[in-house]
């Protein structure tokens, strides 16, 4: 994990300051995604270093953008165990969204697994949260 910390420091010195903060995410992300529980606290030290020498944001910003990425960041059972459903599937479930007939989407949705289902639902939302930024 230090040798990551240590490109990461690396990669950000490289930086102009109007990009560092985007890194900063980049490394957050990265980072949070290889530690178990125990590893958190040490690894939550050595960003908030590289953002202390790097990063020209405020505290809150740079605790703002830990905060959301160690907990975006899934351990890697959870992920394999999260329902998925092909892309097709996923695209005729925009389709008929689109044609706005909640009768016809019951009916396709009837004959869909509860995973599957599961995964059209995150999907759509994942969609209406990007739509509303």
């Amino acid at each position: 994990m230090i040798d990551k910390c240590s490109e990461w420091k690396k990669i950000l010195a490289a930086m102009p300051a109007q990009s560092a903060l985007v890194v900063f995410r980049n490394a957050c992300a990265d980072l949070a995604r290889d530690v178990d529980a125990i590893g958190r606290a040490a690894v939550a030290d050595q960003l908030q270093t590289l953002a202390d020498g790097y990063v020209d944001a405020g505290a809150d910003a740079i605790q703002r953008i830990m905060a959301t990425e160690f907990a975006n960041a899934a351990e890697p059972e959870q992920i394999s165990q999260q329902p998925r459903a092909a892309a097709s599937t996923l695209r005729a479930a925009e389709y008929l969204i689109r044609q706005k007939d909640p009768e016809r989407m019951r009916r396709w949705l009837e004959g869909r697994s509860p995973g599957e289902c599961a995964a059209i639902l995150r999907h759509i939302e994942k969609r209406k949260r990007g739509q509303a930024a």
